[in-house]
């Protein structure tokens, strides 16, 4: 049995006026995971991108993190979606470099 309420909106966007540029970011910080994918309920084109995060874990001397980007390809290519992934990574290793920084310091 299914029921449907009248002017109830549901699913992902369903918030009035939300922008043009609208994208989704979530975080699972107590998973790791080596693919995720995420679907819109209405069965409605996903235009908008979806960013999910998990657990970061060190190995070594390296930290690592899984990100998954989720967009349909109409709206964005390969070329895109590595540019979110470079942009990513030089951020991160910004603050990577900004941390060590401050721990010298404090030493």
């Amino acid at each position: 049995m299914r029921f449907v309420c009248e002017g109830v909106k549901k699913g992902i966007k369903a918030k009035d006026n939300q922008p043009l540029n609208f994208y989704c970011i979530s975080c699972t910080p107590w998973m790791t995971f080596t693919g995720y994918g995420s679907r819109v309920t209405n069965g409605e084109p996903a235009y908008f991108p979806v960013v999910t995060m998990g657990k970061y874990e060190r190995n070594g001397e390296k930290i690592s993190m899984p990100v998954n980007i989720t967009i349909a390809h109409a709206v964005s290519d390969g070329y895109h979606v590595g540019l979110f992934f470079k942009y990513l990574q030089d951020e991160i290793g910004v603050l990577n470099r900004e941390n060590n920084r401050q721990f010298e310091e404090m030493i």
